[in-house]
């Protein structure tokens, strides 16, 4: 675009800066993030923080998404994947979503007419939108709307940008060839697996104190392996 630009780069930290690896924070500390949470994006928010990400509301959403693919691998030890039957031939095929399968991330904003534009939302821009859909839409292109002019900017003008993992992924069926879709939403996803994952840490505490007579503190100070391995042992009677 000649000229001045009115188009300023995407909120948030130096793309340099981003973490491409996080550490796994223990279970219970996933499970005290998921429990404080109001919100399924408070839960993100809650589990970035707790795999190290301090504060992800200044990032994209795109790239929110993509760490918290890095956040499922850290704590899971394997890359998400959706397994979704063949409409054709009914064989299950394997939709991988692990951090390497995903497009990579790149700034991105969209020139929507004289003097308008759209920049992508980042995790700040989500907070306290209406709950109806659509004026939620509405409110969320206001505040990504970027540039001088004041008028409307075009209808899903957010969609020209938009980098978050959330839609229709289509792969050939491994048996027939047939086209194997399914609707994926990676931050739903992601806090739902781990959110199954550490549910088990509550009913692994009360097995130990039940049969050793343990304090809370000691028993949450223990670290993931050995609470695994003395709740087993307590809930076998030997």
């Amino acid at each position: 675009m000649d000229g001045e630009s009115h188009y300023g780069s995407v909120p948030g930290p130096d793309p340099d800066t981003w973490p491409r690896v996080l550490p796994a924070p223990s279970r219970l500390a996933l499970l005290r993030a998921v429990e404080e949470a109001d919100s399924e994006f408070g839960e993100v928010i809650a589990l970035l923080g707790a795999c190290g990400v301090a504060d992800c509301t200044p990032y994209p959403v795109g790239v929110i998404d993509r760490l918290l693919l890095q956040a499922y691998r850290a704590v899971l030890h394997r890359d998400l994947e959706v397994v979704v039957a063949c409409p054709a031939c009914h064989v299950f095929n394997a939709l991988p979503l692990g951090i390497d399968d995903v497009p990579g991330y790149s700034p991105r904003s969209a020139w929507c007419g004289p003097g308008i534009g759209v920049r992508e939302p980042t995790g700040a821009d989500l907070a306290d939108l209406p709950g109806n859909g659509e004026e939620a839409a509405l409110e969320l292109e206001l505040r990504c709307r970027i540039g001088p002019a004041e008028g409307p900017a075009a209808a899903n003008a957010l969609d020209r940008i938009d980098q978050s993992l959330c839609g229709t992924v289509r792969v050939a069926c491994v048996e027939c060839g047939a086209e194997v879709s399914e609707f994926v939403d990676v931050q739903h996803l992601v806090t739902a697996a781990i959110a199954e994952a550490v549910a088990d840490v509550d009913t692994e505490i009360h097995l130990i104190a039940s049969r050793y007579g343990w304090e809370l503190a000691t028993i949450e100070s223990l670290p993931d392996g050995r609470r695994v391995r003395l709740a087993a042992l307590a809930g076998s009677g030997i």
